[in-house]
Parts: C-alpha cells; structure tokens; sequence
C-alpha cells in the first residue's frame, strides 16, 4: 500500500512535522502539520436557505458547511466543526470568535494551535 503523495517523504531528509507513524518497509512516514502552524482567520459565511434553515461556509477553510435555525446556535457550532476539521489534519486547535471587523454576513473566526495557545499562556502567567 503506497501512502498518498503528500504523505511521502524521503527516508534520512529531516522532517518539518511529528512522525505519526513510521513505515521504514514501505518507504514512508506519516506526518502531522507543522510545529510553526500560527493562528488563522476563518471567515464564515451565513446564508438564508429553504425551510428555516441558515448555512455557514467559509471561503479559508475547505470543508466546513454547518446549518442552523438561529444565528445563535452557530456560537456553538462553528467552533466544533473548525476544532473537528483540523483535528482530521491532526491539528488541536483553540477556536473563538473575533468581536471586532465583521462584515454584513461575514463574521470571522481564529483558530489557535492548542501548542501555541498553551505556551502563550505559560508565558503570561511567567510575568
């Protein structure tokens, strides 16, 4: 079984990412994202569907299509379904909502690294 082509890496070259699995037989590591991962801004969009229904996407993250019946409701739902698509990638992130800068039917997002977030913190409580 080859892994997929983004999955391949050469054996002895270093890596930029944790080894998740090691299949020196088969000529491949499984990797997770990058330490250097930085914090990122997820705008979602909300639209008006049939039936009662309002859908959120987002133009920065591939994949993410939640339905509510409130806006309220996605304070809730648009976190776990950011946390659930890059836990997928094997990232554990910390997501919140911006407060400041949202345009009409936009509202933006930041997903934190869970690494990045916890060393800022340490950080803080140090001074």
């Amino acid at each position: 079984m080859q892994a997929p082509s983004k999955y391949r890496i050469l054996l002895g070259k270093p890596l930029p990412c944790y080894v998740l699995d090691f299949q020196k037989e088969k000529g491949y590591m499984m990797c997770m994202a990058s330490t250097t991962m930085g914090a990122k801004i997820i705008r979602v969009e909300f639209r008006e569907g049939g039936a009662g229904l309002i859908f959120a996407r987002s133009p920065d993250l591939k994949g993410l299509l939640v339905s509510e019946t409130t806006i309220e409701a996605f304070d809730q739902s648009i976190p776990e379904a950011i946390t659930a698509l890059y836990l997928a990638s094997g990232v554990k992130v910390v997501v919140t909502k911006v407060e400041d800068g949202h345009e009409e039917g936009v509202t933006p997002w930041v997903a934190i690294p869970a690494d990045v977030a916890r060393r800022a913190l340490e950080m803080a409580a140090a001074h």
